[in-house]
């Protein structure tokens, strides 16, 4: 489910925020800082969920159907970047004051 494909005012609010920062980093897999974790949504959590091999869920964004999911605690994020990293990912790690923190290939 591709993130960008979705009519944005449909989405929740920190989806929509979600949303912003994918569109204008398209290139990147997006982990957005909700609460204890960085999650990533949509089409980002199907592939960080492969590479990395971490359960991939659902949740609520405001559309109808659950939107696919997976996260990793604050205090991993260095080493599942850098595994992602090696696959030749890029990443962007966005804080919950709405600024991009970190990115990298």
């Amino acid at each position: 489910m591709n993130i960008l494909s979705i009519d944005r005012a449909k989405l929740s609010g920190a989806m929509q925020q979600y949303y912003d920062f994918k569109l204008t980093h398209q290139d990147c897999i997006i982990f957005f800082q909700i609460g204890d974790f960085y999650e990533v949504f949509f089409d980002d959590a199907l592939e960080v969920s492969k590479l990395l091999e971490i359960t991939l869920t659902s949740k609520f964004a405001g559309l109808p159907d659950k939107v696919p999911m997976a996260g990793v605690p604050i205090s991993s994020i260095n080493e599942y970047t850098k595994r992602l990293m090696f696959f030749n990912k890029k990443v962007a790690i966005v804080s919950q004051d709405d600024q991009m923190v970190q990115s990298g290939k």
